[in-house]
Order: structure tokens, then C-alpha cells, then sequence
């Protein structure tokens, strides 16, 4: 949100550019700060530009389209260095060009849609409200097709159904999408379902749950290929829809380059991968070292990691299904010279000190949360490690999410400077 000050106190106004004067009413009153809303802009920015979307000023999904997307590629790499400064107490590091985008539009490949009482589309910003949508802008356009078929099948065949949500990937090989349903009741197709009716849909899967989130779900149906396809540094890649995979497959490639480029792996390293994924950067970084450790929680997607080493006949690499929260003494990894981490969004605070504990020369961190990476990178100083040099890749355009990656160097206990960015 765009920042201003009233009566002394900050004022937190999104949809707002810096160098905007704005009219503004005052939404909420916190005890340090307050919240606004736009009334009128009476002179705007010269970072603004016009949003193609109609539904930009209620859904909770884009939040920078008003911004041109030159200026919000320098916003967050300001963010970013803001926040790794100021959190976690980095003063010399070398920052690296972010890594733009090359579609700020239409680059999209999964997404979830809310689906009551008829109305399909997105959270209203600060609410469980849903904004009704015809197609995004910010997806795929095979995926805002594969969006309009299905809602009218299912609004036309299956009317009474209690689906609430609905995820649609895009499985970029063949071009088709994939669909997972979810229904707060038993919901079970036809003959003849959804994929031969629907041309852009490959395959459907159904879960009866309360909520996405529900644990304790089950799945009533499946239909077709569910599979998503897609080359990823010469590799053939395929993850389910039910697991969680980027939604920028273009960004991705690029991601995973630079994260091996900051591993800088020889033909002689052994490099472990946590919180791995479905290897999606294990297996390229595989052909550039002796072998990889991939290790994650998650029963699918150390499957479907294997799956793809198979398919791809990589010996090099092993995956191995483990909490990394409950420790990394029960795991078989030796003392690997680099790690690499990629965390959930929470970041990795619970396995730090163990993998300080092994004094791996390099630690290579991937973020989607600059807060959380920040405060990490703080607890490895502690253990002798220095930020080397540090890169955003912009996987999420017309939002505020910032990816980035951090070289974290052993210093042997002593804190050693490195040149200034």
C-alpha cells in the first residue's frame, strides 16, 4: 500500500502510487497507524498507468496494476533490500538485477476460483466476499477459457452442487488444462463427465471437503489426464494438480538457473535440496554436480520427484520423505558443502541450526517472503554466516510477492564484510 501521513500518523492507502495527491477517507484507526481508502485522485503519480482489468479496484488478487511495471520491478528490489537490511541487519550485499518479467500479463498458468451460490471468481480484497469475474487478465488465456467452460458445464449439468472452490492448472506440453474440484458434498459425474465434453480439459479430480484446506478430505471422482506437463531446463517435467507447483513457468526456469548459479556447483559437489518440492530445482541441479539429497514431507511430491528423475534418467539424485521441522538427525545427508533452501512461506527458523550445525561452505536460500528470509538470515549470522550477493526474479507481476535468493557464505564464526550493493 502507498504510504502518506495525517494528523501525525501513518496512513496506509492502497491502489495508490508514490507521487500521488490524493483525497482520502480514513477506513480504519489503529494505535500507530491508520488505513484509508481512495475518494478522488486529484493529481497522480507519473508511475501510474491505466489497468486493463474491470475488477482491479475490488479483488484481493493484483494489487499493483495501476503501477507500470518498470516502476514495480524497482519498487520491490527497493523492498527487498529494505527489508533484508532492516530485519536481517544486512549492511554490504551484493544485489544482483532482478530478473523481470518478460509477460506482466497472461502469465498465470495456475489459479483458484471461490465459488457460492453461483458466483465463480475472486476474494474481494480484506473479505470472503466473492468478486464475480469473466476472465483475468493476469492468466494464461487457456486457463481463463478452460475457467468459462467449466463454470457454465457445471452451472448447466450440475446446478445444485456444493463446490466451493476450484483449481485449474495449465499443463503447458499439450496446452489443456486440469481441474480440481472441490464440493462440500458427494458430487460424482455422468458417463461421459467433463474431459470429453470440455475440448480444453484434459482431466478433473473431485474432493469432498468442508474447505481447501480440510484435511480430512476425500476424493470422489477422477477423470482423464491429471497430470501437468512441462519442460523445465530441458528436463520433461509433470507434477499433479493437487500438488503445489509455481504458477510462472517462464519465471521458473529462470529461478531455477539463478539458484544454481548462486550454488555454483562443480562436477565433483554433493548439494542437499530441503523442502525439495517435486525436485523442481534437485533434478536440473543434478546435471551439474556429483548428487543431490532432495528431502521433503510431502508423499507426493517425493513420488512424483522420483517419478521425473526416472523419466528422465537421472542416477545422480535420491529423495528422501522427511519432516525437516522434527529435525535432521534421524536423516542420512553427511556434511554436504552446500544447501540449498527453499522453505514454505513461514520460512525455515525450526531447521537452522541444525543445518548451521553441519557448516555447509555455502548456504543458497529461495524465498517467496522477504520478512521471513530477513529474520533467517539474521539467526545464521549468528553462526558465522554472510550474505554474499542476493537476486529477486519477479514470478508474480502486478502483485507485491517478491521471490528472491540469498548466497549465504561460512565465515568460520567471524563476521567478514563483503562489497556494498
Amino acid at each position: 500500500m502507498g504510504v502518506g501521513r495525517t494528523d501525525g500518523k501513518v496512513l496506509f492507502v492502497p491502489h495508490t502510487a508514490p507521487g500521488d495527491t490524493v483525497e482520502v477517507d480514513v477506513v480504519s484507526e489503529k494505535r500507530g497507524f491508520a488505513e484509508g481508502r481512495i475518494r478522488k485522485v486529484i493529481i497522480p503519480s507519473s508511475l501510474r498507468q491505466h489497468s486493463s482489468c474491470v475488477y482491479v479496484e475490488r479483488c484481493g488478487g493484483c494489487h499493483w496494476q495501476h503501477i507500470r511495471y518498470e516502476e514495480q520491478v524497482d519498487w520491490k528490489e527497493r523492498i527487498f533490500l529494505e527489508t533484508l537490511k532492516r530485519i536481517g541487519g544486512i549492511d554490504d550485499i551484493v544485489i544482483e538485477p532482478c530478473i523481470a518479467s518478460p509477460s506482466p500479463l497472461g502469465y498465470r498458468t495456475r489459479a483458484q476460483f471461490h465459488v457460492k451460490s453461483g458466483t465463480w471468481g475472486f476474494f474481494e480484497a480484506g473479505s470472503n466476499d466473492i468478486v464475480e469475474i469473466e476472465e483475468c487478465p493476469v492468466l494464461h488465456p487457456v486457463l481463463n477459457k478452460a475457467f468459462q467452460a467449466l463454470r457454465d458445464f457445471i452451472e448447466t449439468e450440475y446446478r445444485r452442487c456444493a463446490i466451493h472452490t476450484v483449481e485449474i492448472g495449465l499443463s503447458e506440453v499439450d496446452r489443456k488444462a486440469v481441474a480440481l474440484i472441490h464440493s462440500s458434498e458427494e458430487m460424482v459425474l455422468g458417463r461421459g463427465g467433463m474431459v470429453g465434453k470440455i475440448p480444453c480439459i484434459k482431466g478433473v479430480r473431485i474432493r469432498r471437503s468442508s474447505s481447501r484446506r480440510d484435511r480430512a478430505w476425500k476424493e470422489t471422482y477422477s477423470e482423464g489426464d491429471t497430470g501437468l506437463a512441462y519442460i523445465l531446463q530441458g528436463l520433461n517435467m509433470r507434477v499433479d494438480i493437487a500438488m503445489f507447483s509455481q504458477i510462472n513457468t517462464v519465471q521458473n526456469s529462470r529461478l531455477v538457473e539463478a539458484a544454481i548459479a548462486f550454488c555454483n556447483p562443480t562436477r565433483g559437489d554433493y548439494v542437499t535440496d530441503l523442502f525439495c518440492g517435486g525436485g523442481n530445482i534437485t533434478l536440473p541441479l543434478s546435471m551439474r554436480c556429483k548428487e543431490v539429497t532432495g528431502i521433503d514431507v510431502d508423499r507426493l511430491t517425493i513420488e512424483k520427484a522420483g517419478f521425473n528423475a526416472e523419466r528422465n534418467t537421472i542416477r545422480n539424485v535420491r529423495f528422501i520423505r522427511a519432516n525437516l521441522f522434527k529435525g535432521l538427525k534421524s536423516i542420512d545427508i553427511g556434511k554436504p558443502p552446500t544447501i540449498l533452501l527453499d522453505p514454505p512461506r513461514g520460512g525455515g527458523m525450526g531447521v537452522l541450526k541444525e543445518v548451521a550445525s553441519l557448516k555447509p561452505g555455502r548456504i543458497v536460500y529461495v524465498s517467496c517472503n522477504p520478512s521471513t528470509l530477513g529474520r533467517d538470515i539474521s539467526i545464521l549470522k549468528r553462526y558465522g554466516y554472510n550474505a554474499g550477493r542476493a537476486r529477486i526474479i519477479d514470478m508474480f507481476p502486478q502483485t507485491y510477492h517478491i521471490e528472491g535468493i540469498v548466497e549465504l557464505l561460512y565465515s568460520g564464526g567471524r563476521q567478514q564484510s563483503r562489497c556494498s550493493g
